[in-house]
C-alpha cells in the first residue's frame, strides 16, 4: 500500500494565477474535468483555491484572486495517507494542495485519491491529465488492475508495458517491463498464463493480485526498447531471492 501522499497524488498539476479572470478559470477547469484548482503566486506557492462554484457566484469580481478560498489547505508530500485522510475529515474538505519542501506546490490529493491508497488500489486521474514521464520523454496510462476487463485503456499497437506490484500493505513498485509492437496483445498473452514465459516473469504473474500494469505508446523501435531495458534493469535488482 502506498505510504505517503507523494505517491498518490496527481502530479500533473493544473494552477491559476490571481489575475486570471473567472471566465478564463471556468473555461479551463470545465476541459479538463476537475472541479477546483489552487491558485499559485510567482514561485508557485500556493495562495488560495477556487472551486467551479467560486466561479460560478453571481455579481463577483472578475479576478481569480477575489474569488479564491484563503488559507489554503495543504500538505506536505511526504505526509502519510492516513494522516492525510484524517487531515480531510476533521477539515471537512475534498481536497488537498500538496507541497514540497521549500512550500512550492507539487500535486493534488483528493479524498477519492486517499480512499483508493487506503484500500491498496490504484491511484486514478482524469484522462485530460497525461503522466508524462520527463526521463523517457512518454507519457503512461494510470496503473491499472491487470484483469481482463480492464485492457482497453493500454495501446492497441506499439509501445511499453510495465508491471507494477502494489496493494494494501505491498510496496508499490514496477517489476517488470518490455518493448511491444502491440501492447494489449501481449497483456492478453499475460492474462492467459502461457507455460512458456521467462521463470522470472512467471514468477511475477503468480502473484497477480498484486499486479496492475501502467503502459506507454512508443512508436519507434530504439527508443521504447531503451525504456523496457533501463526498466526491467532496475526492477530485477530489487527483486527477492526466489524461494528454494
Amino acid at each position: 500500500m502506498p505510504k505517503a501522499v507523494k505517491e498518490i497524488m496527481n502530479r500533473e498539476l493544473f494552477s491559476l494565477r490571481p489575475e486570471d479572470s473567472a471566465e478564463s478559470a471556468v473555461g479551463y477547469i470545465l476541459g479538463l474535468g476537475i472541479t477546483a484548482a489552487p491558485v499559485l503566486d510567482d514561485d508557485g506557492r500556493p495562495i488560495g483555491l477556487v472551486s467551479f462554484r467560486d466561479l460560478l457566484r453571481p455579481n463577483a469580481p472578475d479576478r481569480v484572486k477575489d474569488r479564491m478560498s484563503v488559507p489554503v489547505l495543504t500538505v506536505d508530500a511526504d505526509t502519510g495517507i492516513e494522516e492525510t485522510a484524517r487531515i480531510l475529515a476533521e477539515r471537512g474538505v475534498h481536497r488537498l494542495v500538496v507541497v514540497d519542501a521549500d512550500g512550492r506546490a507539487v500535486g493534488i490529493a483528493s479524498s477519492l485519491d486517499v480512499i483508493r491508497g487506503l484500500l491498496g488500489l490504484p491511484a486514478w486521474h482524469p484522462s485530460a491529465f497525461p503522466h508524462w514521464d520527463k526521463r523517457f520523454g512518454v507519457s503512461w496510462t494510470d496503473d491499472t488492475l491487470l484483469e481482463l476487463d480492464r485492457l482497453d485503456v493500454a495501446p492497441d499497437g506499439p509501445g511499453v508495458l510495465a508491471l507494477v506490484r502494489g496493494g494494501r500493505d505491498v510496496e508499490e513498485r514496477v517489476v517488470w517491463a518490455e518493448a511491444l509492437h502491440n501492447v494489449r496483445t501481449r497483456l492478453y498473452d499475460l492474462l492467459s498464463r502461457d507455460p512458456e514465459e521467462p521463470a522470472v516473469l512467471a514468477r511475477i504473474l503468480s502473484e497477480s493480485q498484486h499486479l496492475r500494469f501502467r503502459a506507454a505508446s512508443v512508436e519507434r523501435m530504439d527508443q521504447r526498447e531503451s525504456i523496457a531495458e533501463s526498466l526491467l534493469a532496475e526492477s530485477l535488482s530489487g527483486l527477492p531471492p526466489a524461494a528454494t
